[in-house]
């Protein structure tokens, strides 16, 4: 008897853990920089470009969230904007995509419903940290030369860390949008292409800064979010 009431309440409890979930697809698009050898300062307008990605957010609660996202950018570099390296006359640029898993915490997020079952908009600041990887075959020269340079260590893929801080508004009961920034550690001096001939002792870093809009196509059986 003990037995089949502890696998009731097993199978209640996995019931009302799987109700308690909603699930979302999102667009991203917003801008993108980087920051390295060749790009010391990270907002660059030169440097800045156009990002495009999509996600699939997960909640398991209205201020828990797990989300798989995909991103694709470039990012560019050049010592002539700059007088000091102007004699370096190095110039980069590269293709990037990324994939990444993230943990996300968000600070006010309540039910979208109220107790009669109404929708009510919903905003929360939010922040998440994730891991993934990134790819970029950074193609390094001389700048106004087609000729390319490419170092003995060179490497073009590499563990990211996205660290993000933003902003969720609830649009609708099915449409949502979230801004926010954020910034990826590469752990690496390669992510431009170039070590021993920059600084080889810091690591690039690169940013990305947009706005996503979410449809919920999975949403909470009981209503709660």
């Amino acid at each position: 008897m003990f037995r089949y009431l502890t696998l009731v309440l097993l199978l209640t409890f996995t019931h009302q853990l799987l109700a308690q979930k909603s699930a979302e697809l999102g667009i991203l698009a917003g801008l993108s920089t980087y920051q390295g050898d060749l790009s010391p300062d990270p907002f660059a307008a030169s440097d800045v470009h156009v990002v495009a990605g999509l996600s699939y957010r997960q909640f398991f609660t209205p201020k828990y969230a797990f989300k798989i996202a995909g991103a694709f950018t470039q990012i560019s570099g050049s010592d002539m904007p700059y007088a000091a390296r102007e004699d370096r006359g190095l110039d980069m640029k590269a293709n990037l995509l990324e994939f990444s898993v993230n943990a996300e915490w968000h600070f006010l997020g309540s039910s979208r419903f109220n107790n009669v079952g109404a929708f009510s908009r919903q905003f929360s600041p939010y922040i998440s940290i994730g891991m993934g990887v990134a790819r970029a075959n950074a193609e390094v020269g001389y700048a106004g030369s087609v000729g390319k340079i490419k170092e003995e260590n060179d490497m073009s893929t590499f563990f990211i860390v996205p660290i993000n801080v933003g902003i969720r508004f609830e649009m609708s009961s099915a449409l949502s949008m979230t801004l926010d920034v954020g910034t990826r550690p590469v752990f690496s001096d390669f992510l431009d292409g170039v070590s021993e001939m920059g600084a080889n002792d810091t690591k690039d870093w690169y940013t990305l800064v947009g706005a996503t809009v979410l449809y919920t196509f999975k949403a909470d059986a009981d209503g709660n979010y």
